[in-house]
């Protein structure tokens, strides 16, 4: 609803504080004139010693006002137009009150004496900076770009100040939404993404101008054309219906393909390089293999009555079945379940049966840990000699408190250090499990040979020290 409100000073700039009957508000359709009466007003005010007025809002409606000092009569009419070089407004409201469906609320005009194409008008939008400049922060500029009657075409800019420069970013015409710029603005961003895209039938997905270009048909149809390289980097390509190949297209002799190959033949060709081989599996395990002079595979049928396939060698040996014997990797050796595969030498060496185990009880169980080298000493015996310290591990009985306890192991004859990240127990912790960061063995020096010595050195402790102390050192041949 209107609020009407204003100043009335005399001419030597005094306010007038006048009576109720000083300010009357007539609806338009009143034609007020000096001469009808208030009674006729829809509102009536006054005003105060500071010479303000204003009145209590008034219903939606076109109103005239009247200010009368004495035989002085001054209007605001609602169907004055007027002319103005600037206006400074603290808050700029615009009002249409017709009853339509479409209203025009707000017009801005440029009047060009002579006219040409792209001639541009503009909204403008400034702040004060911090050095209490003002700055366009942001401009909205309508361009007509043909200017020809009955042929006019137009376009939108939107410009925002982006590192102290004022740019053009996005354009709007008749037939497209923009950058200013080839790949000057992308679509949301990564914390800020749009919540869907809609395309039409027919919807295009471009990239590149044509390089690579994904259509939509009515046919439910996705046509993706120009792509020489469709790379899934991670993850899986699921699909949930049969694949099919429309033309075929040439194999490439040096390439792993699958397709229907474009010779004579029409076959569906399972393509592999020279010097490669196919592989059918069953839960990672080959059952058959196919290379380029022989076909190797799994058995069928069980027992005596036992066939090899493809090259028709003996099946996998088993406990009650002879054949080709598997060398189990240590891996298989550490589940200790199969009864299927060998033991190769290295293969024991490098499972948790070639490992040997050492510990070391470095101070009494119930003896503070105190800080200096040489708190235990390890001779390597002929048992040791040629392995490698593969892990290390630390316990003690009562936790200290506040603080680190570190560890090094040095090997004393070859002078180096075991440790590039030293044995950490963290603060009320008994065990090095936890520690951040964990033991790190140095790989240059973590081999020992025969007769050597490894010493303990305690770098550390807690402020209220820790209790005993045993260290755990694990070897295995390379």
């Amino acid at each position: 609803m209107p609020d009407f409100a204003g100043l009335l000073y005399n001419d030597a700039g005094v306010p007038r504080d006048l009576g109720a009957d000083t300010i009357a508000i007539f609806t338009t359709a009143t034609a007020a004139t000096e001469t009808t009466g208030t009674g006729s007003a829809t509102a009536l005010t006054q005003t105060d010693a500071l010479g303000a007025w204003s009145s209590l809002a008034v219903a939606d409606g076109l109103y005239d006002v009247r200010i009368t000092d004495g035989s002085s009569v001054r209007w605001r009419r609602y169907a004055d137009r007027v002319q103005l070089r600037e206006i400074w407004v603290e808050e700029f409201q615009v009002v249409n009150q017709t009853d339509g469906v479409s209203n025009q609320l707000l017009l801005l005009r440029g009047n060009n004496a002579t006219r040409a194409a792209n001639d541009e008008i503009y909204v403008s939008f400034q702040m004060d900076d911090s050095g209490g400049g003002i700055t366009e922060f942001g401009r909205i500029s309508v361009v007509g770009t043909t200017v020809t009657a009955t042929s006019e075409e137009g376009r939108i800019d939107f410009a925002v100040m982006t590192a102290g420069t004022l740019a053009d970013e996005v354009q709007i015409t008749g037939t497209a939404t923009a950058p200013s710029a080839n790949d000057g603005q992308a679509l949301g961003t990564t914390l800020l993404g749009w919540a869907d895209l809609f395309l039409a039938t027919g919807g295009v997905i471009n990239w590149n101008n044509g390089e690579v270009v994904l259509t939509e048909t009515d046919a439910n149809t996705l046509t993706l054309t120009g792509v020489t390289l469709f790379d899934v980097a991670a993850g899986i390509l699921e699909l949930n219906d049969a694949v099919r190949f429309d033309t075929g297209v040439a194999m490439v002799a040096g390439a792993y393909a699958l397709g229907r190959d474009a010779d004579g033949t029409n076959q569906l060709h399972l393509n592999v390089p020279t010097g490669a081989t196919l592989e059918f599996s069953v839960n990672d395990v080959a059952q058959a293999v196919l290379g380029a002079s022989s076909l190797t595979g799994n058995v069928v049928g069980t027992g005596s009555s036992q066939v090899a396939q493809g090259s028709h060698t003996a099946p996998a040996a088993s406990l009650t079945a002879a054949g080709h014997a598997e060398i189990a990797t240590s891996a298989e050796m550490n589940t200790g379940t199969d009864a299927t595969r060998t033991v190769s030498p290295d293969g024991l060496a490098g499972s948790v049966f070639g490992e040997v185990a050492v510990q070391l009880v470095v101070f009494d169980f119930a003896t503070d840990v105190a800080t200096g080298d040489g708190k235990f000493y390890l001779h390597i015996d002929d048992k040791l000699a040629g392995m490698d310290l593969v892990r290390i591990h630390g316990e003690c009985i009562t936790a200290g408190t506040t603080g680190t306890m570190d560890v090094q192991i040095a090997n004393v004859d070859a002078a180096v250090d075991m440790l590039s990240t030293k044995l950490t127990w963290d603060s009320t912790e008994t065990g090095t499990d936890t520690a951040a960061p964990a033991a790190v063995i140095n790989a240059a020096n973590d081999d020992v040979q025969l007769n050597e010595v490894l010493r303990v050195d305690v770098d550390a402790v807690q402020t209220t020290k820790a209790k005993g102390m045993m260290i755990t050192l694990v070897f295995r041949l390379p």
